[in-house]
């Protein structure tokens, strides 16, 4: 159980990561999506998918209630793919200040100081 634990979470990476790839800016604010502060809201009707939009999660978060809503008035069932949620775990990598260079670098010569 534990392996198709693992794979449903790298397929709803994947899957979050392509609808990101493919939308680049967030419909509602067009700002530049992130898949990490994305979210997918999927609607479903018994097992079909209606309809689905991507958002930033600034935006998600000030429509929510409406996304449900709309979803209860039309007899949908709402699934939410949240990249907050699903990167959670996985904090990014520290940041590794390269050292200044000894020397002042021009182009690709070095540059002796005098």
């Amino acid at each position: 159980m534990e392996i198709l634990n693992e794979l449903e979470k790298t397929v709803t990476r994947n899957a979050l990561r392509f609808h990101v790839s493919h939308a680049i800016f967030c419909p509602a604010c067009q700002t530049v999506m992130d898949v990490r502060r994305a979210v997918e809201v999927d609607f479903r009707k018994s097992d079909q998918l209606v309809h689905s939009a991507i958002r930033c999660a600034a935006c998600y978060d000030r429509n929510q209630e409406y996304f449900n809503k709309v979803a209860s008035e039309r007899g949908l069932t709402v699934e939410i793919t949240d990249g907050r949620v699903l990167y959670k775990a996985e904090p990014a990598a520290p940041r590794v200040r390269k050292p200044a260079a000894a020397e002042p670098v021009i182009g690709r010569r070095y540059v002796r100081a005098r």
